[in-house]
Formats: structure tokens, C-alpha cells, sequence
């Protein structure tokens, strides 16, 4: 079974009000691990079909190589800042059951825009009112990218919530959320990784632009009767970002 994570959007007991949703997204996502990477990684053939494919390969574009960890099909075109205010790097590691063996590799987080409140409310409340499927038609009406997600060769993939928040100690946590490459084989065969169209990330830097994060390739959001954020991966873990840190 899936792992859980739940995020109360009622107070008491430790929950968290529901506009604060997208600023502790990630709290609970899977526990920490040391992985070695395929940030989006292979997913295992059901009996019978060839409906997932690697993802790495539903995500390449023609010419390039399948092991490519963030090579993506065509997407929105990208709107490149002169300078974006945040440029990450990081080394992304992956051991969980979908990666088939120890993978890893380098990945970049580009922050064009920072989301406003109303987008996170608009979030929040799209979430409230229709689940997992109400939160990813919100999403997918946010038209101008907040940055993009990318490895080294690739063009990269559109991130449509991006937000921060300060940390006690002089840093700041980054939550990103967006909805995920989707191929046309996985659209027409509707396999169960259709139930986890988000891409999650979580970021934690300190003073010195440095930290760690987690990356949920293939995530599930979703509220319960209880108005309970539930967070499924799909996957055993998460992919552990290391060596996060800033750039210039």
C-alpha cells in the first residue's frame, strides 16, 4: 500500500489551517532516504500491456536519451527570466521501488515568479471543494509558469506553484507543485499512475543558501471527510535532494 502523510487543514491536534496548505504541502511526504537517483523514475510494467513505459522514456522528447532523469515531452513554452530570483541545484537520488536500481543525477529548480496568496488560496479552496481532481484543474489554469524543473541537456518542465517561507533560523523552506508530464500511451490506457498527477517538491535552505529537499515525482492529493489533506506517493520513497544550493 502506498505510504500517507496527513495534514489536518482544522486546528487542534496539531493541524494546520487549510490557507497554509501549499506552505507545508511537504511536511510529512515520505520519510527521508538516501537514494541515488532517477528523480522521475521507472515504473514497473502491469501484466499484459505496455501502458508505463519507463517514465524517464514517457517523459524524452525524440533524440534524446531514455535515461535522461527530467527529460520531458513537449510542453508549454517557457518564458525565461532575465534573471530568476532563485536558482537551485541539486543532486537528486533515487532508491525507491520504481527505480529498479540506484539512480542519480543533477537537476536545476528555476524560480521566475514567486505565486501569489490568491493562487494559494484559489489552491487551497479548488482542493476543499474537489478533491484531487478539483486541485489539478486549478493548477492547470495557472498560465504563467512560476519556473521550470530541468536536468543538464534538457529544455525542462513548467512548475506551476512555487512558494516560500522563512525558517527560524535565517533560511527558508520552498514548496513547488505542479502537475506532471503526462504521455499520450499513459492518457489512453489510464493506468494507475493516472491517480497521481502531481510532482511535489520541498526544499529546505539555511543562512547560507545551502540544504537538502525531497522530490515526489508522482504524488496524490486529496481531503478527506474529516478536511484532512492526505499526500500519497506513489512510490516507496521519495527522491532525496542533496547538495541543494543556491546560484547566481
Amino acid at each position: 500500500m502506498s505510504p500517507k502523510t496527513e495534514i489536518g487543514l482544522q486546528k487542534g491536534s496539531k493541524r494546520l489551517p487549510a490557507a497554509q496548505l501549499f506552505s507545508v504541502l511537504a511536511e510529512r511526504l515520505a520519510p527521508p532516504l538516501t537514494l541515488a537517483f532517477a528523480p522521475l523514475a521507472l515504473l514497473p510494467p502491469p501484466p499484459l500491456t505496455l501502458a508505463l513505459l519507463p517514465l524517464a522514456v514517457l517523459l524524452t522528447p525524440p533524440l534524446m536519451l531514455p535515461n535522461s532523469p527530467l527529460a520531458v515531452l513537449p510542453s508549454p513554452p517557457l518564458t525565461l527570466a532575465a534573471k530568476p530570483l532563485e536558482h537551485l541545484t541539486a543532486f537528486a537520488v533515487d532508491m525507491s521501488n520504481l527505480a529498479g536500481r540506484t539512480r542519480a543525477g543533477t537537476i536545476d529548480i528555476i524560480i521566475d515568479r514567486w505565486s501569489t496568496p490568491e493562487e494559494r488560496d484559489t489552491l487551497v479552496a479548488a482542493l476543499k471543494e474537489g478533491g484531487t481532481d478539483g486541485l489539478l484543474r486549478a493548477l492547470q489554469k495557472i498560465k504563467k509558469p512560476a519556473g521550470y524543473i530541468r536536468d543538464p541537456g534538457s529544455v525542462g518542465y513548467p512548475l506551476r506553484f512555487a512558494w516560500q517561507v522563512p525558517t527560524p533560523d535565517g533560511g527558508k523552506r520552498i514548496i513547488i507543485a505542479t502537475d506532471r508530464p503526462v504521455s499520450f500511451l499513459e492518457a489512453s490506457t489510464q493506468p494507475r499512475t493516472m491517480d497521481y498527477p502531481f510532482m511535489l517538491v520541498d526544499v529546505r535552505l539555511g543562512p547560507d543558501g545551502k540544504g537538502q529537499g525531497k522530490l515526489l515525482p508522482l504524488a496524490k492529493i486529496d481531503v478527506n471527510e474529516d478536511h484532512v489533506v492526505e499526500i500519497e506517493n506513489y512510490a516507496s520513497e521519495p527522491v532525496r535532494l542533496t547538495e541543494v544550493r543556491e546560484t547566481e
